[in-house]
């Protein structure tokens, strides 16, 4: 979801109205919440308190649960991840080295090694993997072994 823009007369959120233009409160960023295209996006069957965004139509609960690609769907595949591979959740943390814009660290347990690699560019950003045979098990983009595209996240196993 993304925040609406409301007019001063929409403000509801007291500091909104008294600091207005300056600060335009909170208002904003608490629109109902998405949950499909109907016409209160399924969040009432009577109008809300603030505006429901114009994008519901299509940036909703239900487009994301039926779209294999998008974040609602990367983010459960995710969350399986973190409970199938110990090591994500109570591994010891090491950061690596890595290109400007990026981030990547190991977590590491007895018998597991997860690699977690992000690129925050619009560039592609070359990498040297650890030393070992990396399977990728996760990832949001069409990057490979040796480089992340654009705004990728990764997740890889040592074999």
């Amino acid at each position: 979801m993304r925040d609406i823009h409301l007019r001063r007369s929409e403000i509801l959120d007291p500091p909104g109205k008294k600091y207005w233009p300056i600060y335009t409160g909170r208002d904003g960023c608490r629109a109902p919440m998405q949950w499909d295209g109907s016409p209160f996006a399924g969040f009432s069957t009577a109008k809300p308190w603030l505006p429901v965004h114009p994008d519901h139509l299509q940036r909703n609960v239900a487009a994301q649960r039926s779209d294999p690609g998008s974040l609602f769907n990367f983010t459960k595949r995710l969350l399986a991840l973190r409970k199938e591979f110990p090591a994500l959740r109570q591994g010891d943390f090491i950061p690596l080295e890595t290109p400007g814009g990026t981030l990547a660290y190991l977590r590491q347990m007895e018998g597991q090694s997860m690699l977690v690699r992000m690129n925050f560019t619009k560039n592609n950003k070359n990498f040297t993997l650890p030393e070992g045979e990396w399977s990728l098990l996760l990832s949001n983009g069409k990057g490979s072994a040796a480089a992340l595209v654009p705004f990728e996240i990764q997740v890889l196993v040592l074999k």
